[in-house]
């Protein structure tokens, strides 16, 4: 039996069926039937919690360093249990439902409709809006925000890296792509597509002239960069509104918090700094136990599952209770002066204030132990 104490020996005899009645197995044990999981329950819940928030390798050595292993657990045994864990949470849910809607699909049109505009934001791109159609054809379909404000941002950083050329005008073409992306911005803010696709025209404009007199890459980059964000924003018009007035009414125009989410559950354990080869399935059961372990239902999890678990902290005794309230008159009673008050007596700078420190926390140490 494995346990967070180090590998624990049982017997487990084995016991032969009485030949009078008939049975499958010729022997069974007691015991297995006791305990059919061969790791205690404390046991597979920090390699779980563990298993969720970092690594297996980690993991493996988080238990070597606190636990007192008796020898060197490969990483393939923990997620071995977190796979076993996470398919009995899949078990609990029962059988998978491919639609919530009962009937034949052409009368689902006949349904009433949810309670409220259903308002969907989508990223431009064209598999995401199919699928919006295709679930909700009535909802109201926003261009994220979001999406919008990092692709000016890195278009905005990649310009700041143009030569510093003059134009024909005699000014200078890193301000006048830099100015002009502040303004595509101002006008997709306010709602206005139109002003926007025309500054989006111009910048292209600047961008090509300069690439073709200078022959810049930087130029000719970001060029093509503003093309496919003109080519998105063009297939995207209709899902445009006005962000500050629906800002300035509370409502929702970036799924920002969503993407945190999805970064914080997901990418933080399954990142390509990770560098490690995710198969469907080891994610798909991982996640099952990861959001409980941010979210803190794990252990309540476990306690639904195994009754004793960790049970909750037997009161501490009535002498324990006391010194507790007696605490701060310890405090000052340790904190008296430890070198006598005598004015004619004089102690080096040094040892006052080095070992009245060290003094003040034996008294308070001999204290509390005396009431304790």
């Amino acid at each position: 039996m494995r346990t967070v104490f180090g590998s624990l020996p049982v017997h487990s005899p084995r016991l032969t069926h009485c030949a009078c009645q008939a049975h499958d197995p010729h022997s069974f044990s007691p015991l297995a039937a006791l305990l059919p999981e061969h790791t205690t329950p404390e046991l597979l819940s920090l390699e779980t919690t563990w298993a969720a928030l970092t690594s297996y390798g980690m993991s493996v050595q988080l238990l070597q360093d606190v636990l007192p292993c008796d020898e060197p657990l490969p990483a393939v045994t923990i997620r071995n249990h977190v796979f076993t864990m996470a398919e009995r949470l899949e078990d609990a849910l029962g059988e998978e439902h491919m639609s919530f809607i009962a009937g034949c699909p052409r009368d689902w049109g006949a349904l009433p409709l949810p309670d409220g505009p259903l308002t969907v934001g989508i990223d431009g791109g064209e598999t995401v809006r199919d699928l919006q159609l295709s679930l909700s054809p009535e909802a109201e379909q926003l261009l994220d925000w979001l999406h919008i404000t990092r692709r000016l941002t890195t278009l905005t950083q990649t310009a700041k890296g143009l030569p510093d050329t003059t134009s024909l005008e005699g000014r200078t073409l890193r301000a006048d792509v830099v100015r002009e992306l502040e303004r595509i911005q101002w006008f997709l803010w306010h709602g206005k597509g139109f002003q926007a696709l025309q500054e989006r025209g111009a910048v292209e404009g600047d961008l090509e002239a300069a690439a073709y007199e200078s022959n810049d890459a930087t130029a000719r980059k970001l060029c093509k960069a503003v093309q496919e964000f003109t080519t998105s924003s063009e297939r995207n018009g209709g899902c445009i509104p006005n962000y500050g007035e629906r800002d300035r009414n509370g409502e929702r125009i970036s799924t920002g918090f969503v993407a945190s989410t999805v970064h914080y559950v997901v990418s933080k354990r399954m990142g390509k700094k990770q560098q490690m080869r995710w198969s469907q399935r080891g994610a798909h059961l991982l996640l099952q136990i990861r959001p409980r372990v941010l979210h803190g239902a794990w252990e309540a999890t476990f306690r639904q599952w195994y009754p004793g678990f960790r049970g909750s902290a037997r009161p501490r005794g009535v002498r324990s209770r006391e010194c507790v309230s007696r605490a701060p008159a310890l405090l000052r009673r340790a904190s008296r002066p430890c070198f006598p008050s005598n004015p004619t007596v004089r102690y080096p700078t040094e040892v006052s204030q080095q070992s009245v420190w060290l003094v003040f926390a034996l008294r308070l140490i001999a204290r509390i132990r005396q009431h304790w």
